[in-house]
C-alpha cells in the first residue's frame, strides 16, 4: 500500500505488535532488498513503514510493486527533505504499532528474526537491543561476528543506564539494532538530537526508561557495511558528531562514555592519518573540527599537515600496517579499499571471513 503523506485512507495492519520505521533517500539500489527482507517476515501484527524523501523515484516505483504483493507495507513520500532524524521521528509517528523496530535501508534481518524478538516483548520491556552482525558490502564476508560482546540474553533494570551504554553503545551507532516502545519515544523531546544522526541514541538516553532493556546476545541484524548513504561525511559524523552525542549524557559515568568514543578523538594524531588515508580528512575538515579541538601550536601544526599529506600513499601505507599488525580491523580495510584504486584493493584483498 502506498499514501501521500498524511493521507488519513491509508490502510493499516491492525492492533500491530512492531511496526518496522524506515527513511529512505534515492536509495532504490538497495532499499528493495531490505523491504523485500522485513516484508518476508512481517507476519499478523507487524508493519513496514517507510518514510522517502527521495528525488528519484526509485523507491516509490518499489513500493507500489512491492505493495501489490504485501500488505504490510506502508510507503509515506514526503516533499520536504528534512533530514535523517526528523524523518526517523516522522516514521514514528506514522507507526501504529506498539513497539517501533527503527531500520536502516540498506540492512537485512536473518530469517526467524521477528518472532524472536516478539517473543522477547510479552513482559513489555521499554526497549530491546538486537545484537547485529557486520558484512562486507555484498553481504558475502563477515567483518565482525557481534557488535555486542555478550555471553547470553541480557535485562538491564532502569538504573542501569551506564551499564546500557558500555555495553550497547557500540552495536547502538547502527539504528537497525533498536526496538523501542513507541509510546516512550512520543513522550519524549527528539528536538535536542536533530542533526545529529542518531537520535535514536539520544531518546534511549534522554530519561531514565520506564522500565528493564533487554540485549539480545543472538545477532539478528545483518548490517551491510561500506554503503551506507553517511560515508561522505564520515570524518564529521565519528570525529564530532558521534562523541558530542555520547558526552553530552549527564549523569552516565564517564567510564561508560569513554568504552564508547573518546571525548575528543580528533586530538588523536593516529586517528587523523586514518581518516586521511580514507580520504576522509581534509583541510575543510581541520578548520571546521580539528583545530577547534586540538591543544597547542605542535598539535595543530602537526593536524594541518596530515590533513595535507597525499592520500595515495599514506592509503596503502595504512592497508599494508593494518594487514600486518591489525588483521582485526576489518571496517578500517573496507573503508580503505574503497577510497583508493586497484593497487589498494588487491592489497587489501576481501577482509573478514564467509559467511
Amino acid at each position: 500500500m502506498t499514501s501521500a503523506e498524511g493521507d488519513p485512507t491509508s490502510e493499516i495492519v491492525l492492533n500491530p505488535l512492531i511496526s518496522f520505521c524506515i527513511t529512505t533517500f534515492n536509495r532504490g539500489e538497495v532499499v528493495r532488498e531490505t523491504l523485500q527482507c522485513l516484508l518476508e517476515q512481517a507476519g499478523p501484527g507487524v508493519e513496514v513503514v517507510v518514510v522517502d524523501a527521495g528525488t528519484d523515484g526509485s523507491c516509490a516505483r518499489i513500493a507500489a510493486d512491492l505493495s501489490q504483493k504485501y500488505d504490510a507495507l506502508r510507503y509515506f513520500f514526503r516533499a520536504e527533505n528534512s533530514g535523517l532524524d526528523r524523518d526517523f521521528c516522522h516514521a514514528v509517528e506514522l507507526a501504529t504499532g506498539e513497539y517501533c523496530w527503527l531500520f536502516s535501508d540498506d540492512d537485512l534481518i536473518r530469517p526467524g528474526a521477528v518472532d524472536r524478538v516478539r517473543s522477547q516483548l510479552a513482559d513489555k520491556p521499554a526497549l530491546v537491543i538486537t545484537n547485529a552482525a557486520v558484512y562486507g558490502p555484498d553481504l558475502s564476508r563477515v567483518l565482525q561476528p557481534a557488535m555486542m560482546v555478550l555471553s547470553d540474553t541480557r535485562t538491564l533494570r532502569p538504573d542501569e543506564q551506564g551499564e546500557l551504554l558500555r555495553v550497547a553503545g557500540q552495536c547502538l551507532s547502527f539504528i537497525g539494532s533498536v526496538v523501542i516502545r513507541r509510546d516512550i519515544w512520543l513522550a519524549r523531546d527528539p528536538r535536542p538530537y536533530w542533526g545529529t544522526m542518531f537520535v535514536h541514541v539520544g531518546m534511549i538516553f534522554q530519561a531514565r526508561l520506564p522500565g528493564p532493556v533487554r540485549l539480545l546476545a543472538h545477532p539478528e541484524v545483518l548490517i551491510r557495511y561500506g554503503v551506507g548513504s553517511w560515508k561522505p561525511r564520515q570524518f564529521e559524523i565519528w570525529m564530532k558528531l558521534w562523541p558530542d552525542l555520547i558526552w553530552s549524557f549527564d549523569g552516565l559515568p564517564d567510564s561508560a562514555k569513554a568504552a564508547v568514543v573518546a571525548r575528543r578523538p580528533s586530538t588523536k594524531l593516529r586517528s587523523l592519518l586514518l581518516y586521511r588515508a580514507k580520504r576522509a580528512y581534509d583541510i575543510a575538515g581541520f578548520h571546521t573540527i580539528v583545530a577547534k579541538q586540538t591543544q597547542g601550536p605542535l598539535q595543530n601544526f602537526a593536524a594541518r599537515t596530515i590533513a595535507r599529506l597525499p592520500s595515495t600513499a599514506l592509503r596503502l601505507a595504512a592497508i599494508l600496517y593494518i594487514r600486518l599488525f591489525q588483521p582485526h580491523a576489518t571496517l578500517d580495510l573496507v573503508d580503505l579499499a574503497a577510497a583508493g584504486g586497484r593497487l589498494a584493493r588487491l592489497i587489501a584483498g576481501s577482509p573478514g571471513r564467509a559467511g
